[in-house]
């Protein structure tokens, strides 16, 4: 296999739609029709006999296309001489992955199907010489071969060479940063398979930092790793950690700590909370411009807290979580009456004898400690 720059080819021949679960059939009919009608022979202005079996107008994410057979032609054929059966149709010319057919043809497509190749489903084909005989077969893919394409390409087959070639010629560091390219996304995401080694994890935490030196956002693959393993402590657990680790520790400790807030990641609060994080800090006030007054933002880790447990689709298991998240960020101090003046604002007077419920028992945790800090000053 290797990549090849294939310039536009006009193609002239027969051609049919078929779909993933027919192509078997439909391809062996198409097949027949070209050869015991003696197509070949019937197409004008060829340039030579190699047969083209082209795939094109693909549809519904690739699973319906349509399949041709035919030849190349001159580009100078009109479309008056095209005899009636006949359709014409350019292979866009581009970068391919070529494959040299060595087996049996469906063997390689599903070989294919199954790579990781960046395709761009414009238009695919195999190319045979004169005779049908797998071993005269060629198959092109096309493919978007940008730089930052042929990284995450790096990134899935674990290429760390090519991934360390491309960052020092330079690629855009935040490409596809809402997308399934998001370099530091994908990292997280191939990282977390249980076929990895450690040699293969540590490649991955190398490249996330080194992608992160030269500015990588790190906010999105956070994003992603917490939404997706949430619900699976133990996995916080594995050699997977290392890469984790090394994505979120290139944020600034106190931004994590609001972002990990934002998530009820427990784990990761500790974490920073006993490596430097501030339970006290306070986001800047320039960052709420245009906002609500300063005043009325959860604009620290504990008026986070009470600003999230309002959410109408928040669940009892994360209450339950909330509460001691409370719990740790007043252990490592975090001062409780900015909280209690957001949750006062937000929810009216706090009232020991409302009813029972998660939601009053992590303001209860909150007021208990205003309480204290209260009491103490009196003291």
């Amino acid at each position: 296999m290797e990549t090849v720059t294939i310039k536009s080819i006009r193609i002239l021949g027969i051609a049919m739609d078929t779909d993933e679960e027919n192509y078997k059939k439909d391809s062996a009919e198409l097949w027949n029709t070209f050869l015991s009608q003696n197509i070949i022979e019937k197409i004008p202005g060829k340039i030579n006999s190699k047969i083209y079996c082209v795939y094109t107008n693909y549809k519904n994410d690739a699973k319906n296309y349509t399949v041709m057979l035919g030849c190349e032609i001159s580009t100078s054929l009109k479309k008056k001489d095209f005899p009636a059966e006949m359709i014409s149709k350019t292979i866009t010319g581009g970068q391919y992955k070529k494959y040299i057919v060595t087996e049996n043809i469906f063997n390689v497509w599903e070989k294919i199907h199954n790579a990781k190749h960046r395709r761009i489903y414009t238009t695919d084909f195999e190319v045979y010489e004169k005779a049908i005989k797998n071993s005269e077969a060629e198959i092109f893919v096309a493919i978007n071969n940008t730089k930052e394409e042929q990284f995450i390409e790096a990134i899935d087959t674990i290429n760390a060479e090519k991934m360390t070639e491309l960052i020092a010629k330079g690629i855009d560091i935040n490409y596809g940063f809402y997308t399934e390219s998001n370099f530091l996304k994908r990292i997280i995401k191939n990282s977390s398979s249980p076929s990895l080694t450690k040699d293969n994890l540590n490649i991955y935490a190398d490249v996330a930092k080194m992608l992160i030196e030269k500015g990588a956002d790190s906010t999105r693959a956070i994003e992603f790793a917490f939404s997706t393993y949430k619900n699976n402590p133990s996995f916080f657990e594995t050699p997977f950690t290392k890469v984790y680790d090394t994505i979120v520790n290139a944020m600034d400790r106190n931004k994590q700590l609001i972002k990990a807030i934002s998530y009820g990641d427990i784990r990761r609060i500790q974490f920073l909370l006993e490596n430097g994080a501030d339970a006290n800090y306070k986001i800047p006030e320039e960052e709420y411009e245009g906002m609500v007054e300063y005043k009325y933002q959860p604009y620290s880790p504990l008026r986070l807290v009470m600003f999230c447990i309002s959410d109408a689709l928040i669940t009892d298991e994360e209450l339950k979580e909330y509460i001691e998240i409370v719990k740790i960020l007043i252990a490592h101090g975090a001062d409780p009456k900015p909280a209690m003046e957001l949750a006062e604002e937000r929810y009216g007077k706090y009232n020991p004898t409302n009813e029972d419920s998660l939601f009053m028992d992590v303001w209860k945790v909150v007021a208990d400690a205003y309480q204290k800090q209260i009491e103490g000053e009196k003291s």
